[in-house]
């Protein structure tokens, strides 16, 4: 992925299933540099995974599904794949700015 990101290879989708440790950043930040328009990362591990997505929602990505699947009943495993999509210009500058909600929320009476 590193290579492919150095030589600006374009891609349209990344598959990701690290190892239960998660990915790393440098592996992460070729994914952002790479600019998929789709990522789907499977994970056995919820808590690395939740680091990863926030890594990679500021990077610019946005998750669009989450579904878990149990692959090994009468245990706590799991695995949990999440479809990541690209912002565009657009959806960007909305994440931005602050809700109308959180704004109104704290207005003094």
């Amino acid at each position: 992925m590193v290579k492919l990101a150095e030589e600006r290879q374009p891609v349209d989708v990344v598959f990701m299933d690290p190892p239960r440790s998660g990915s790393d950043e440098r592996f992460l930040a070729s994914v952002a540099k790479l600019s998929p328009k789709k990522i789907v990362y499977i994970s056995c591990n919820p808590f690395t995974q939740k680091r990863d997505l926030e890594y990679l929602d500021g990077r610019g990505y946005k998750v669009k599904e989450i579904q878990p699947v149990d692959l090994f009943p009468q245990t706590f495993h799991v695995e949990n794949i999440v479809l990541l999509e690209k912002l565009d210009a657009k959806q960007k500058e909305a994440k931005k700015a602050p809700s109308k909600a959180k704004q109104t929320r704290y207005k003094k009476k």
